[in-house]
């Protein structure tokens, strides 16, 4: 893994920015869920979302330690190739017309410098913050996990 990234000779082609974009996240963490709910809403199909809480993901040849896929957010680049932390959120924002802005700003090497600073900070405490409770699994099935809009409250008086 190549950290900080050097985006300034990194050539990146449309077709690289336009192939799918992997983003392995604790599902379990609520400010984590919280963000990648905010890019889902945003995604154009450039991003694909993996839950390493869920207890179907397997961690496969190649990944990084299930501890270290625990402690950072990661992205995988349609290479093949695995970027963590403050780089994992320039790639994103690199495919998001939204944040292209941001991506630019932290590949300015004092911005990124203080970004990983930040982010690593908060990787130390971020295990400390409670959890999602999730419904168990039995017999090798697990019920889908999503969010429900209520339903309109019905009242016989109005």
């Amino acid at each position: 893994m190549k950290s900080p990234r050097d985006y300034t000779e990194t050539m990146e082609t449309n077709e690289t920015l336009n192939s799918p974009l992997r983003l392995y996240y604790d599902g379990a963490c609520h400010l984590c869920s919280r963000e990648i709910e905010h890019y889902q809403k945003l995604n154009t199909g450039k991003l694909r979302f993996i839950d390493i809480s869920h207890p179907g993901f397997e961690r496969q040849q190649g990944f990084p330690s299930k501890k270290k896929l625990n402690k950072y957010f990661h992205v995988q680049l349609p290479s093949g190739e695995f970027v963590e932390g403050v780089d994992a959120f320039v790639e994103i924002w690199k495919r998001l017309p939204r944040y292209q802005w941001a991506s630019k700003l932290a590949q300015n090497s004092l911005v990124h410098t203080a970004m990983s600073g930040g982010y690593k900070g908060f990787a130390e405490i971020r295990p400390l913050f409670p959890k999602k409770k999730r419904p168990a699994c039995t017999n090798d099935h697990c019920p889908i996990w999503f969010k429900q809009k209520k339903a309109p409250r019905f009242s016989p008086w109005g």
